[in-house]
C-alpha cells in the first residue's frame, strides 16, 4: 500500500512539475504576451535629448598589417573615431593573426597620444588567440576623457624591417552619450 500510494504521489508532482511554467505566473504571463505580438517596436530616443542618460558601447577595430601596411615609424589610421564627449573606459587586445617583423617592431595603438590605449610592445612575443589588457584598465587613473573625440591609430615603432604579417583586434569600452 506504502509502495502504490508512493508511486501515486511521484506521478502527480511529476505532471504538475510538467505542466507548470519554469517562472512565476506573472513572469511567465509576459513572455507570452510578448510572443504573441506581432511588430512591436519601442520607442527610439534620442541621446543628446535624454537628460541624464549615457550609453556604453564596445567598440572593435582591427589592424591587419597586410592591408593597413606595416613601415617602420609609421602611424597607420584604422578608420574608427571614437566620439566627442566620450570616456575609454578599458582597452584589450587580441591577436588574431601571428605577427611577423625580423626586427621585433613594437605597435602601439594611439588616440590622442603615443601609446595612450595600447603602450608600444613586441607583438610578435604574443601567440595568436592571445588577449591582454591595454594601457586602459578600466580605473579612473587610466581612463581617457575625450572632449573632441579621437581616429584609433596603429603605431609601428622603429625597426629596419617593420611589421611583415600580422592581425590584432582592439576593443575598446566607451561611455559616451553621443551615439
Amino acid at each position: 500500500m506504502k509502495r502504490v500510494l508512493f508511486a501515486t504521489l511521484v506521478m502527480f508532482s511529476l505532471a504538475v512539475f510538467a505542466t507548470q511554467a519554469p517562472f512565476h505566473k506573472d513572469v511567465d504571463d509576459r513572455f507570452k504576451t510578448l510572443e504573441n505580438t506581432t511588430g512591436v517596436t519601442f520607442p527610439q530616443t534620442d541621446p543628446k535629448e535624454t537628460a541624464g542618460y549615457s550609453y556604453m558601447r564596445t567598440i572593435k577595430v582591427q589592424y591587419d598589417a597586410a592591408v593597413d601596411g606595416g613601415t617602420a615609424d609609421t602611424s597607420y589610421a584604422l578608420g574608427v573615431t571614437v566620439p566627442d564627449d566620450s570616456i575609454i573606459i578599458e582597452s584589450n587586445f587580441r591577436v588574431t593573426g601571428t605577427v611577423v617583423s625580423s626586427s621585433d617592431n613594437t605597435i602601439a595603438f594611439t588616440c590622442e597620444s603615443s601609446g595612450d590605449i595600447i603602450a608600444a610592445i613586441d607583438m610578435t612575443d604574443y601567440a595568436t588567440s592571445s588577449y591582454r589588457h591595454g594601457a586602459i584598465t578600466a580605473t579612473p587613473a587610466s581612463s581617457a576623457l575625450l572632449s573632441d573625440g579621437c581616429e584609433i591609430r596603429a603605431e609601428i615603432g622603429s625597426g629596419t624591417t617593420g611589421v611583415t604579417a600580422g592581425k590584432i583586434d582592439l576593443f575598446l569600452k566607451v561611455l559616451s552619450s553621443d551615439y
